[in-house]
């Protein structure tokens, strides 16, 4: 993915790989070449700078954080493409900070092959190579995990722009207790019932 369309860009934003200092990276730094390390560093230097407004700050504080649950169950790549994917939209004038992304993480997440990390009975981590089969895939409806979703079933969800008109169920069941237990657990992540939630 490249990450900068600088013809069209209204409304330039920091970004992580440019704002890790140089004793901890080198000045060429690529954004795809980012580690997990070098890309909560540049997101700090940001969040902490004083050169951002009160809404960005808090809004790429949740971001990152959103990013560090992610990077447990995802590839990083697909990880680095989401947040590029995002940071592009402001760039664009096409969102904003603070706008809800649920629809880019599902998108990016679970419908892109190769993006979910393999389940086994090792711990999983940051640059596993090994992706579940599309076959094996549980994709949650991510308004349900943010307490948004009013449906009280699994639904379906056919996204404009997807090449494929692929139709997608959307589990309303707990994303961290499956992905943590592999157990079903009815109640959004964000649930204070929630056992995986710390």
């Amino acid at each position: 993915m490249e990450v900068k369309v600088t013809d069209r860009v209204l409304f330039p934003q920091l970004w992580p790989h440019n704002e890790v200092e140089n004793e901890f990276a080198l000045s060429s730094l690529k954004f795809k070449d980012l580690t997990l390390r070098l890309f909560v560093l540049g997101e700090l230097e940001i969040i902490t700078s004083g050169n951002v407004s009160e809404i960005e700050q808090s809004s790429r504080l949740l971001l990152l954080k959103t990013m560090l649950y992610y990077a447990g169950n995802y590839s990083w790549a697909s990880i680095l493409d989401l947040y590029a994917a995002i940071l592009q939209k402001i760039e664009l004038g096409k969102a904003n900070w603070g706008d809800s992304f649920d629809r880019l993480e599902h998108m990016i997440l679970t419908m892109r092959p190769n993006s979910v990390l393999a389940k086994s009975g090792k711990k999983r981590g940051v640059g596993s190579s090994q992706n579940v089969n599309d076959s094996d895939r549980v994709l949650f409806c991510a308004p349900y995990q943010k307490g948004n979703c009013n449906l009280s079933q699994s639904h379906t969800t056919a996204w404009k722009g997807d090449p494929n008109n692929q139709v997608t169920v959307n589990h309303i069941i707990c994303a961290k207790c499956l992905l943590n237990t592999g157990k079903k657990a009815y109640h959004p992540d964000t649930s204070p019932d929630c056992p995986q939630r710390k």
